[in-house]
């Protein structure tokens, strides 16, 4: 055997940057480690090869990191008639890293020959990420020589004109684009008539993401089978589609249907507002993964505290507005997969001073938490309770209980402030009435109509409690009333003269003992006030009025009696009452729904009152008192049940009464004229969750 197929020690050439070896004589070629292809490599560096016979070559296994490659190669000769020589040889290469022509070429400044510059004119890279996940995926990146980001988009760097173009048909298969081209001349030869070109490709990708919002312009709208203009993205391929969340109804445009008269955003998920769905009810159309459905929102946002840390940016700048307690009604295509708050509950219990709700999952139970934080004034804290625990795997079991307290302070309520957060909130009079009560509470003085809105995290640095409650009311007549010009939204300032409701009637007369309300025999009875309030826009002289008698009342307050004498008025209103209709007992058409679960009713909602007063060992007749005047506020209070068709907070039923047992109940006072302006549950307000009783 020739000795120089002993051991073999020969430069192996390899790129550093493309990872090619050098195939004999010129080619360069990408190949991977141990692979049959580079072990032909190899071989073809051997010498002398073709005068024996290979019958096996293979890799001896070396590290990684290792510049050597060890080969066996198992060889055989005929040395004599009929005798066979065989012999084992190991190879050794010493891998030596150089540059191919393309490599030399990167390494130098200006020798792209193709560039394709891709651009979006958007405020956020997300579809640059996107790209970049689909380029990887298919391979389209193997010919790009460099990649530099620009502004509003990425620099495609090629070295030959072909893969630029290879690129841009790339791009123009996944997302909506228009492209064009252009050339610059470098050089040119003008014995051979050849010249050197670079060329660069301009690709823009259309404005238009997935959930962003879409105006078309009617023009358009109405030749895209005349679908609403307001739109959503749904979905964005080499083309995109924008549904009305409304109808269902779709449309697919194309890229060169959008560049003829493009337009963009109203709004991008930058803009998305974050809401808990308080109820939802699917409208019965349905088309491919889209379900139809009427939904009650809240923002999400008016549920944190800005005392928290972290929690600013969340707010969203609706801390001090309207908007923040606010519920909105409207129509969705994700019927299919939001659920309400209380789906998720179990089970509820009543408990002394509130309720106990129970849900299997903890992540509902914050999720309740969180909806009361934005329907009422709450403070809340949570703990665990540690039940068993795993010490092999590590895992535990917990129960998690979060307490919800809310304000104490209630609509109507007569609340008197502490004069030194008086002066804080605007300097309001510290004599106030609650007007409103939602995820922060509204203080109105009566006097000026001036109103602070106290959220509920300033409420319980420093808390106070009502002086006294609506059941504290007493029913005044009015006699008089002169508007003095002062108008503040829907309050309007006014001086009326009152008198107690019981001082009009006659003491002989029959039944009207309990209406003269332990006043007629006293001097107070007969005596006008003389007071300022803001019912001017609906009182009129005759009408009866629900009002404090504070020249009649004892407070156990430091705070009002530090008041001076002179800030006191006698009578404070807070709200217009009907009498005659109270009269009348004139049975509801109309119920509300509870979230109570029924025995023998899993799953669905009760029908009774409600909830609240189903544990034993309570004043029933209490009980009912309460759940009678809250029906009654609910009825007489136009923006309770008004609010309705905004997506109001109470679910209202309509009941079917029987007409002839309404006539009989009513027959004896159909002599008593009823109110002409009672605001009355309308038909149309309660069919809107009409379900079939």
């Amino acid at each position: 055997m020739s000795p120089e197929y002993r051991r073999h020690h020969g430069g192996h050439p390899k790129t550093e940057n493309c990872e090619r070896f050098l195939s004999p004589p010129q080619s360069w070629t990408l190949v991977r480690p141990e692979s049959q292809e580079l072990l032909a490599i190899c071989l073809k560096r051997l010498k002398g090869l073709n005068k024996v016979r290979l019958t096996e070559a293979h890799f001896i296994w070396t590290e990684p990191h290792s510049k050597r490659l060890r080969v066996s190669l198992t060889i055989q000769k005929e040395v004599l008639t009929s005798t066979i020589l065989e012999q084992i040889f190991e190879i050794e290469y010493l891998v030596q890293h150089t540059q191919c022509p393309d490599c030399a070429k990167l390494a130098a400044k200006n020798t792209w020959k193709a560039l394709v510059q891709v651009r979006q004119k958007v405020s956020h890279k997300r579809t640059f990420l996107y790209l970049e996940q689909l380029i990887v995926k298919h391979g389209a990146q193997k010919d790009t020589i460099s990649v530099k980001e620009a502004r509003d988009g990425l620099d495609f760097f090629y070295s030959q004109r072909s893969h630029a173009i290879k690129m841009v048909e790339f791009l123009a298969g996944v997302v909506p684009v228009r492209s064009k081209g252009s050339e610059q001349l470098l050089s040119t030869d003008t014995h051979s008539g050849t010249a050197n070109y670079k060329f660069t490709y301009s690709v823009e990708i259309v404005p238009i993401c997935k959930d962003d919002l879409v105006c078309i312009p009617p023009k358009q709208a109405r030749q895209l089978s005349n679908i609403s203009p307001l739109t959503l993205c749904t979905r964005v391929g080499n083309s995109f589609q924008l549904l009305d969340p409304t109808t269902l109804q779709t449309c697919e445009i194309p890229a060169q249907v959008y560049w003829r008269a493009p337009f963009s955003s109203l709004a991008t998920v930058m803009d998305l507002v974050e809401f808990t769905v308080l109820d939802i009810e699917p409208s019965g159309t349905v088309r491919g993964k889209w379900v139809s459905a009427d939904v009650q929102v809240a923002m999400s946002g008016a549920f944190k505290s800005s005392g928290a840390h972290g929690d600013q940016d969340m707010i969203m700048d609706y801390e001090n507005s309207t908007l923040s307690t606010q519920i909105f009604h409207t129509r969705t295509h994700l019927g299919a997969i939001l659920q309400p708050a209380q789906k998720d509950t179990i089970s509820v219990k009543e408990a002394r001073d509130g309720l106990d709700f129970f849900y299997s999952q903890r992540s509902h139970a914050i999720k309740m938490v969180e909806f009361l934080a934005g329907v009422v004034p709450v403070r809340s804290k949570g703990s665990e309770q540690l039940l068993s625990t795993d010490t092999h795997s590590g895992t535990a079991n917990y129960k998690f209980t979060y307490s919800v307290e809310i304000v104490p302070i209630c609509k109507d309520d007569l609340v008197c402030i502490p004069p030194k957060q008086a002066r804080q909130l605007s300097n309001i009079s510290p004599l106030t009435i609650c007007t409103r009560v939602g995820n922060s509470f509204q203080l109105l003085d009566p006097t000026t109509l001036q109103t602070c809105e106290i959220p509920a995290q300033v409420y319980w640095r420093a808390p106070f409690s009502s002086l006294a409650t609506v059941l504290d009311l007493v029913e005044f007549t009015v006699l008089d009333v002169e508007p003095s010009g002062t108008v503040r939204g829907k309050w309007v300032s006014a001086d009326v003269q009152v008198a107690m409701s019981g001082a009009f009637k006659s003491s002989g007369a029959h039944g009207d003992q309990d209406i003269i309300m332990d006043y007629e025999n006293s001097t107070i009875s007969t005596q006008i006030f003389h007071t300022r309030t803001h019912l001017g826009a609906i009182l009129q002289p005759g009408d009866t009025a629900m009002g404090y008698h504070l020249s009649n009342a004892n407070f156990n307050s430091d705070d009002f009696s530090s008041l001076p004498s002179s800030r006191i008025p006698d009578i404070i209103l807070v709200k217009k009452s009907y009498p005659n209709r109270r009269k009348k007992n004139k049975t509801r058409n109309w119920k509300l729904r509870s979230i109570a679960k029924e025995a023998g009713e899993e799953g669905e909602t009760g029908s009774g009152r409600g909830v609240v007063g189903r544990m034993g060992g309570r004043d029933q007749k209490k009980v009912e008192e309460d759940y009678e005047l809250f029906l009654q506020e609910l009825e007489e209070d136009p923006e309770l049940h008004g609010a309705r068709k905004k997506g109001g907070q109470y679910g209202m039923d309509v009941d079917e009464v029987d007409k002839g047992q309404n006539a009989a109940t009513n027959g004896d006072e159909e002599n008593v004229e009823e109110e002409a302006d009672f605001p009355d549950v309308k038909l149309e307000e309660l069919l809107e969750d009409f379900d079939g009783m």
